[in-house]
């Protein structure tokens, strides 16, 4: 296949893969804005989180939910890789710039890292939930274990996600742009196998992870009070975790509800579906963007929340800043030199009084 066709909406048809008519060079600008303002965040913060916890060991929680932030780390950078990066692209040159095999790949390869950040936060707060309802029986995990529960759930998301691609190459389905999502993937509208593959990956990778997390938040939130420490601050993180999550992904979840339906009844290559969403004017189409470009939020605000609520992350990151501003003391250094210094003087007051 040598060109991508672009799947009609507002009479737009384009073999170059010009976006809608209906979106205004003003909110192309804002959607630039902030896909820029969710990518530096979510490329520079998830390095951090990764070049922190393995080459430092400066996240101080237990060894499961360390293992699992650095791969929900590695996931959400993946996903900006290959979902916030080439929808910048597209957006910037005002049409699709990446051929069919890279919109195979950046397609199939958004969809795992996406996936697995989603499936890897579920796990996260499972096993919050699980230490604060069973200390004594969880006390004993190791690296091992945590190591154990990631692959599972990368094995799951690949595989799930590696019966799509075969079916969808086997089938020989076409690639198109869609100029709602400003990406290009595969015509999966009317094609059986491939529609029910995707619902599967919608229920177990989005519906059923949300479903845990609101579940699983709000069983900690009743048994917070109770806990001190690390303890604390690894229940506290995955609570926040949990919501930046629900509220950054719940348009999104809503839009998969509402649309599966549509994928599974055209009998077309799309159009339907696309056209349905045509018919409601401009604001559909405001709508349905906003719930896509919503979720972005979530995959850049996790190295934030770390810094906010893991001390040891805090530190460790506040004593970079201080080396790269040529500091001779970090912040934790000068505070206890002035703790000593201060001890000293009372000590020699009270000996002269």
């Amino acid at each position: 296949m040598d060109n991508i066709t672009t799947a009609p909406a507002s009479g737009v048809v384009s073999s170059e893969g010009v976006i809608s008519e209906g979106v205004s060079d003003e909110e192309r600008y804002w959607l630039i804005w902030w896909c820029i303002m969710t990518l530096i965040p979510c490329v520079l913060g998830n390095i951090l989180v990764l070049v922190a916890s393995i080459r430092y060991q400066a996240i101080k929680l237990d060894h499961i939910s360390v293992i699992l932030i650095r791969n929900i780390a590695a996931a959400d950078l993946g996903y900006a890789i290959f979902r916030t990066l080439p929808m910048l692209s597209n957006l910037l040159h005002n049409r699709c710039i990446y051929g069919p095999l890279l919109c195979k790949v950046t397609d199939f390869l958004d969809d795992i890292f996406g996936s697995a950040s989603v499936v890897n936060s579920a796990a996260l707060n499972i096993n919050k939930l699980t230490c604060v309802l069973f200390p004594y029986r969880t006390a004993g995990r190791n690296y091992r274990t945590g190591i154990l529960i990631a692959t599972f759930t990368w094995s799951c998301v690949i595989l799930l996600w590696l019966a799509m691609l075969i079916e969808a190459e086997s089938a020989g389905l076409p690639v198109s742009y869609n100029p709602f999502l400003f990406t290009c993937g595969y015509e999966i509208e009317g094609y059986p196998p491939t529609a029910l593959v995707s619902i599967l990956d919608a229920l177990v990778f989005m519906l059923l992870p949300t479903l845990i997390i609101i579940i699983s938040t709000g069983w900690m939130l009743l048994k917070i009070r109770h806990l001190q420490g690390i303890q604390r601050q690894g229940v506290i993180t995955a609570m926040v975790v949990s919501l930046v999550f629900v509220i950054a992904c719940a348009p999104w979840a809503a839009m998969v509800i509402y649309w599966l339906p549509a994928v599974m009844s055209s009998e077309d290559t799309g159009d339907d579906t696309l056209d349905s969403a045509a018919e409601g004017g401009s604001d559909s189409y405001v709508t349905f963007r906003v719930a896509i470009f919503m979720a972005f939020l979530n995959f850049a605000a996790n190295p934030v929340i770390y810094f906010v609520t893991i001390r040891s992350f805090n530190r460790f990151v506040k004593e970079q800043v201080w080396k790269v501003m040529g500091r001779r003391e970090s912040p934790s250094e000068a505070s206890n030199s002035g703790k000593v210094g201060s001890s000293g003087v009372a000590g020699v007051r009270t000996t002269s009084a």
